[in-house]
């Protein structure tokens, strides 16, 4: 379970790379500085935001729009004479009040074996703040730890007190840095297979984890995720393959889904807890393809209608027998949003002592939706539980 952070709060976060999403309800500014042992900046490229994305050796980054930026800060890379990262908001037009709420919620995992779990969350009400700035909250070195303190402390003057409270005199916004446009033979070598590459495509990557869908650009509609997975060519695979595979594969697609209430349930073949799309949860796994000979694999339906009552949902995939590794699998989830080009993750790197994956998890906030790859494997239902904290009863099932 993350902590809810009240101002003046601290607590330790783990040394890796953490994700920091900021919403608001209206438009806003917002902007990383990393700042010395005196508390200023160097210079202006120790400000991270939209003019200016990335740090010089990429270890915090920011992606923003009108009302949120997601920040990602790798505290293992962050040089030593950088102590602490503070995170600011402004409003230049108006007051603060006229955001009425601000959100901070951070997520981290405490090594790269383990799974990313919400580590905190702040909801600060500004509806009675003047102020046209704010420190939000800092990382900070202390002890050999990093750490997070909760601040929300108030500049009337804006952006230039803000700035000049961290040593810069005078501080230019600069424009948001456009991508260039790619061309038809964009990125490809001359003996690449074009009919590789997809316009109408998105892949998570490790280094590319996580997609933002803007309400305005989602429509309603049925949400439709795919589980695909193939059973190989034997013949090309040697002896060893051929004779070491007595069964089929049988690969389980399922999903965790919180509600906005709190509440939560698991969809999947085991149990036969199939779901309904027209009554909660809203979700439905249609059928179980107990041998990966269907074409396209298993499906789950998501009644985009409903997505504002949802939070989150984890789909997570795991191996009911036959293949006894992952990498055999050749598995690809497929999400297929109305109105949106098609997003594909891979399920690579697989543990063959841990028959569970959970692949992808996409969560509603503010009505805006975030699709994140997740890849991290468990040897079992409620060792996945333990690791997202979700709090379910789990015992031995059956199809």
């Amino acid at each position: 379970m993350a902590t809810q952070l009240v101002i003046g709060q601290n607590l330790v976060v783990p040394s890796g790379t953490i994700s920091v999403d900021l919403r608001t309800r209206t438009e806003a500014l917002f902007i990383a500085f990393c700042l010395d042992a005196d508390n200023q900046v160097s210079n202006e490229q120790d400000c991270v935001y939209y003019g200016n994305p990335t740090t010089d050796f990429g270890s915090v980054s920011c992606d923003s729009s009108a009302n949120n930026a997601a920040f990602s800060i790798d505290l293992a890379s962050i040089s030593p004479q950088i102590q602490k990262i503070a995170l600011t908001i402004s409003a230049e037009r108006a007051p603060l009040s006229t955001l009425e709420l601000v959100q901070i919620t951070a997520h981290g995992a405490s090594s790269a074996f383990e799974a990313t779990q919400e580590l905190f969350t702040c909801e600060l009400s500004t509806k009675d703040h003047k102020e046209t700035a704010l420190i939000l909250g800092e990382f900070y070195r202390h002890n050999e730890q990093w750490k997070f303190r909760y601040i929300a402390q108030g500049f009337r003057d804006g952006l230039k007190a803000l700035t000049a409270h961290f040593g810069l005199e005078s501080f230019e916004l600069r424009p948001r840095k456009q991508q260039p446009k790619p061309t038809p033979d964009a990125n490809l070598s001359r003996n690449e297979d074009r009919s590789k590459v997809s316009l109408k495509k998105v892949v998570l990557t490790k280094s590319r984890p996580k997609v933002d869908l803007k309400k305005h650009d989602t429509q309603e509609g049925i949400f439709r995720i795919n589980l695909n997975w193939s059973q190989g060519d034997k013949s090309k695979r040697g002896l060893f393959r051929l004779f070491s595979r007595k069964k089929d594969v049988d690969l389980d697609l399922g999903a965790y889904v919180r509600f906005i209430t709190g509440q939560s349930t698991v969809v999947q073949a085991l149990g036969n807890r199939f779901g309904s799309l027209e009554e909660p949860p809203f979700i439905k796994l249609l059928g179980d393809d107990r041998t990966g000979a269907q074409a396209d694999g298993e499906w789950i339906f998501v009644n985009g209608t409903y997505i504002p009552l949802i939070s989150e949902i984890v789909i997570f995939a795991f191996i009911y027998e036959g293949v006894p590794n992952w990498d055999a699998t050749d598995a690809v989830v497929t999400i297929d949003i109305p109105g949106q080009p098609k997003i594909e993750t891979h399920l690579t790197g697989g543990d063959n002592l841990r028959s569970m994956c959970a692949i992808a998890r996409i969560t509603s906030d503010f009505g805006d939706l975030s699709i994140e790859r997740l890849n991290h494997y468990f040897t079992s239902h409620s060792q996945m539980d333990q690791a997202y904290g979700w709090g379910l009863n789990w015992r031995p099932g059956r199809k």
